[in-house]
């Protein structure tokens, strides 16, 4: 049995938790048929597990649900997982771990570390430190949707930008929804806005989108994003899940971060930044399209996602 243990809601957003299903769709397709998940999140978080089809196991106490599953496999997908956590799991070695997205004394006890971003400093690499663990480092190891796979590097510039799409997460606990779309008054570009289960601020979202002169166009827990990044010619968003599923496709990007882990995780990573700091987010939206191909230049040079492969082969060596 493989488990994933991993958790998702209004503060932690739902990045976590697409992630993990990811990897449990790409292992099902290859073979790995007893998978479970188990989990404290919140209930709208955990209906994207069930609704995907797998069985969640829904805990305020996730490490006794592990071990009471005794699983083969433990794919751990929360930052900051702690050290005894992970040992105690492990079951004396007889339960292979595997961490995913994670920079801590914990790694040590696992058998797989697949980490794409903290404390990387975006460079690939692939290694076994001094504890025996072998780490998947870097861009090329984040874990993408396969939709998103199949459309890598389908993006094209256009003469000029039309549609803009606005996606903040799950939760968007910082209203960036409300803000940028704000930001867009007195511009007539069409914007489709992507609202996760988790976002709250509707009454300030329905005041800005009244008052705005443009196209707007609302969708509410889609499941069919890349759709809608299809026809985007650029995006809003905060770093992570949504930002490199576009970046896999070439869609030119400005994020904005949602909360101080954001900044410590990704620092300067591309045309990442702070809202509030930020005084025009549509000249700066304007100023990178412009230099697209500097945007471009930078974005090759991380292989966004393209070690999939090589994670589902080293999971399933285990």
């Amino acid at each position: 049995m493989t488990v994933f243990y991993t958790e998702g809601g209004h503060k932690l957003g739902l990045g976590n938790i697409f992630r993990s299903l990811s990897l449990a769709k790409a292992l099902r397709d290859r073979g790995c048929d007893e998978i479970r998940f188990v989990t404290s999140s919140e209930p709208y978080a955990c209906s994207f597990i069930t609704d995907a089809g797998f069985e969640a196991v829904i805990t305020r106490d996730p490490l006794s649900a592990i071990l009471d599953l005794k699983p083969h496999r433990l794919i751990i997908d929360f930052l900051g997982i702690g050290k005894d956590f992970v040992s105690s799991a492990s079951r004396g070695g007889q339960t292979r771990i595997i961490i995913i997205g994670n920079d801590s004394e914990a790694n040590h006890e696992a058998d797989l570390v697949v980490n794409a971003i903290i404390g990387t400093g975006f460079i690939n690499r692939c290694f076994r430190d001094s504890y025996g663990t072998l780490n998947l480092w870097g861009p090329r190891y984040l874990v993408l949707r396969e939709e998103f796979e199949k459309l890598r590097d389908t993006y094209r510039l256009k003469d000029s930008i039309r549609n803009v799409v606005l996606l903040f997460g799950g939760s968007d606990q910082a209203d960036f929804s409300s803000k940028v779309l704000n930001s867009f008054s007195g511009t007539d570009y069409a914007v489709t806005l992507i609202l996760g289960a988790g976002y709250r601020d509707d009454e300030s979202l329905e005041k800005v989108i009244s008052d705005y002169k443009g196209k707007v166009e609302v969708y509410r827990n889609v499941g069919n994003v890349s759709d809608f990044y299809k026809k985007a010619d650029f995006l809003f968003t905060s770093p992570g899940t949504a930002l490199f599923e576009g970046l896999c496709m070439g869609i030119p990007a400005i994020s904005f971060f949602q909360n101080q882990s954001q900044i410590d995780v990704f620092g300067p990573f591309m045309t990442t930044c702070v809202y509030s700091r930020t005084t025009d987010p549509v000249a700066m939206m304007l100023d990178v399209y412009s230099h697209y191909g500097v945007f471009r230049s930078n974005l090759e040079s991380f292989a966004v996602g393209m070690g999939r492969n090589e994670i589902i082969d080293n999971i399933l060596a285990l």
